[in-house]
């Protein structure tokens, strides 16, 4: 089966109606039905902070409810963050 890796951006565009990026996310979204989509704990950390502060308690709970689906999913692999992992991102954002 065919995987693709989903960031942080598709899921906050996928839970966000007002992003710019919904529709296509959305229509994305309907195209993998087929695939199974690999995230990782720091990518749903991200989306959970992102949600935390400006958006309010609605988008808090909607972005919470997303992220326990996305951890059930069968068809979402979500790698979990090891000190490895942690350590390649910091890496990543030296540079």
């Amino acid at each position: 089966m065919k995987k693709v890796f989903a960031d942080t951006s598709y899921w906050i565009a996928l839970a966000n109606p007002n992003d710019s990026l919904h529709k296509i996310a959305k229509d994305l979204s309907k195209s993998l039905k087929s695939v199974t989509i690999t995230t990782t704990d720091e990518v749903l950390r991200e989306l959970l902070t992102y949600f935390s502060s400006k958006y309010g308690s609605t988008f808090r709970q909607k972005a919470a409810q997303m992220v326990r689906y996305i951890l059930n999913e069968l068809t979402i692999e979500v790698i979990p963050q090891t000190r490895e992992s942690f350590l390649s991102g910091l890496e990543l954002y030296e540079k």
